[in-house]
């Protein structure tokens, strides 16, 4: 929540990490993709911040 928001984070959590330093996340719902998307570099940004996740370099995006 504290990456994405609240409201991002109760329709999206992430899967796993791909080589490559791809972060799958799941969403639940379409716009919340389509906001998330936009917002890719901050929170790309913001998760290399954080401990041990200096490898994400890019987010794919599923919607489930």
């Amino acid at each position: 929540a504290e990456v994405v928001g609240p409201a991002n984070a109760a329709h999206s959590h992430p899967l796993e990490i791909l080589p490559g330093g791809r972060l799958v996340v799941l969403v639940r719902h379409p716009i919340v993709r389509s906001e998330l998307q936009l917002r890719q570099a901050l929170v790309v940004s913001k998760i290399q911040a954080m401990p041990a996740c200096a490898g994400v370099k890019c987010i794919v995006f599923r919607t489930t």
